[in-house]
């Protein structure tokens, strides 16, 4: 049995491109409340996102912070999967 809903995640990924770090928290709280914080250059994620946290969890206030930094060097277009 889940006894409490606190949680902090934290993950940094470095590429060739540049690198993405990702930090998420949550805490226990009667309903559920989404806060998502992207770069601009994934505003077209935030939906997406947004369905997928409401598949898993039903309760609780979540804070999802994404940073993006691209080297300026990186040829292309980045894609998510």
């Amino acid at each position: 049995m889940i006894r409490s809903m606190t949680a902090y995640a934290h993950r940094e990924e470095k590429q060739s491109w540049g690198s993405l770090d990702i930090e998420l928290c949550s805490v226990n709280h009667r309903f559920l409340e989404i806060n998502i914080r992207l770069p601009e250059e994934l505003w077209p994620l935030e939906m997406k996102l947004r369905n997928h946290i409401k598949e898993k969890i039903k309760r609780g206030k979540l804070d999802l912070t994404i940073k993006l930094q691209i080297q300026g060097g990186s040829e292309g277009k980045i894609q998510f999967n």
